[in-house]
């Protein structure tokens, strides 16, 4: 009898969007899919809103 194999893509992705609305202030949005979940709900996408107020050093 014979087996077939059947290799199954798994792509991981994500879309990372920054936008700098000022110097030192920058939006930061993140999305994506098919990452290990730490909590099983319902689907495993991701999805994260950040903000940078930039304290630090100035740019060289």
């Amino acid at each position: 009898m014979e087996t077939e194999n059947v290799t199954a893509w798994h792509y991981r992705w994500v879309l990372n969007i920054n936008y700098q609305i000022k110097d030192n202030l920058v939006l930061t949005y993140s999305f994506g899919k098919d990452f290990d979940p730490l909590l099983k709900v319902n689907g495993n996408i991701i999805s994260s809103l950040g903000i940078s107020f930039g304290f630090g050093n100035p740019k060289l």
